[in-house]
């Protein structure tokens, strides 16, 4: 509009076959310049995240079948056309929901019929299943449990539990908390920026952006939302008592019984019966604040102090949409500040960088668990060969120190990393 102002506008209109309707995305700035070396940008922009292929296609075993301790895959799957829908009008099952049994009691196509979310239902296979164990220690009880008549959901109650692929731990669930998945959804993200860059004095560049944003409709990581039925404890074990056992083995068998997933509560869409679903959904929306910021000061002819610091004012959504917790999987706050040495006309170049990250919690599919905090020095210098040769030589040492650390749940430990490069230019040094 002048010297001094600036406005920028734009806009694009998207549309998906496995989505419904269309997407429009806009953005639209101002930017003011009160001279050359400064300039500050207000900005709105509303844009949107497509559900991957991985999102819509994904079907992979992330965990397989180990018996008894696990007797079902953990499968990752994508969320199909029709969503995932649970069945919820069974007389016995508990929620009034159904399940699969797992395929290590009824091995397929036994377990494709959906019976009642009934875990006495399975009494039988878990007894005849136990019977194939040897060296526990109660075989002869096992033995005994063939004599004695089946339970049912009168006299043995059924409870709900979530499986954790990281730690191979089971939690009680209240059927309550089972919801179907509808057909995914773009991610819209509306955010407001301002930012400011310019030259402060005549050695100091700042570049800031301080931004709010708002997402709708996230699609969060992977998670289990299958859960497994089980014995409830205290009831098998009353039960156990009223069939003349011992007080020891009825303590004994209700513990090792109670822990044993005999079914899946699975959607009709799902087409691996027992297996336990790792899949997406949409949630509802978050809100969140950040700011970044970097600066240079030129602190002499051939020396530049830099440094960097990022700060969001949230790493973990509680209760999304009533369902979920939602970590962001990034740290709230990272900065790093350095030391810069450039000497162009011999061609010598070095850098040497600290950088921090704060701890962070860490849940996408089973990777489950907390960042801690890591500090690292990283070092590099180059040099060109003299002469017209073309050929620099650079060193870099990232972890000087050797701080081992990890940056990502399922992630390897990090130790220092060094390695020389050589690059040749057909056009010289340019």
């Amino acid at each position: 509009l002048s010297d001094r102002i600036s406005i920028i506008a734009a806009g694009r209109i998207d549309e998906h076959n496995r989505l419904k309707g269309h997407f429009l995305s806009s953005r639209g700035g101002l930017i003011f310049s009160p001279n050359v070396e400064n300039s500050f940008k207000f900005t709105f922009n509303r844009a949107f995240s497509t559900p991957t292929s991985e999102n819509l296609f994904l079907d992979r075993i992330v965990s397989p079948l180990t018996g008894r301790l696990q007797p079902f895959n953990v499968r990752a799957s994508g969320v199909p056309k029709t969503g995932f829908t649970f069945r919820r009008n069974s007389p016995t099952g508990i929620g009034g929901f159904y399940m699969q049994p797992t395929s290590f009691f009824r091995p397929p196509p036994k377990n494709v019929n959906y019976i009642d979310a009934d875990a006495t239902l399975m009494w039988n296979e878990v007894v005849e299943a136990l019977n194939k164990l040897k060296g526990s220690g109660l075989d002869g009880v096992f033995r005994q449990l063939r004599s004695i008549s089946a339970p049912n959901a009168g006299n043995v109650l059924t409870v709900l539990k979530s499986f954790n692929a990281a730690t191979g731990e089971f939690h009680v669930i209240d059927p309550s908390f089972i919801t179907d998945i509808s057909t995914l959804e773009s991610t819209e993200t509306q955010t407001l920026e301002f930012g400011y860059k310019g030259l402060v004095g005549s050695k100091l560049i700042i570049n800031s952006d301080l931004y709010f944003s708002r997402v709708k409709n996230f699609i969060g990581p992977l998670l289990i939302e299958t859960p497994n039925v089980f014995f409830e404890k205290v009831s098998l074990l009353q039960f156990l008592l009223s069939q003349g056992l011992s007080t020891n083995q009825v303590t004994a068998l209700a513990n090792f019984i109670s822990e044993i997933p005999v079914g899946t509560v699975t959607p009709d869409q799902f087409s691996h019966p027992g297996d336990v679903i790792l899949t997406y959904r949409n949630f509802g929306d978050i809100d969140l604040f950040g700011l970044d910021m970097d600066f240079t000061y030129k602190a002499g002819k051939n020396w530049d102090v830099t440094g960097a610091f990022s700060f969001v004012n949230k790493d973990i959504f509680t209760n999304i949409g009533g369902i979920k917790n939602i970590a962001l999987n990034a740290p709230k706050i990272k900065f790093g500040f350095g030391l810069h040495f450039l000497e162009p006309r011999l061609g010598i170049g070095s850098r040497l960088r600290y950088r921090f990250v704060d701890g962070f919690p860490v849940n996408s599919g089973v990777y489950i668990g907390d960042v801690e905090s890591y500090g690292v020095i990283d070092f590099d210098a180059g040099v060109n060969l003299p002469g017209e040769s073309g050929i620099r030589i650079t060193l870099t040492i990232q972890n000087v120190l050797d701080n081992r650390h990890r940056e990502f749940i399922g992630a390897p430990e990090i130790g220092r990393l060094a390695h020389v490069q050589i690059k040749f230019f057909l056009d010289k040094y340019k």
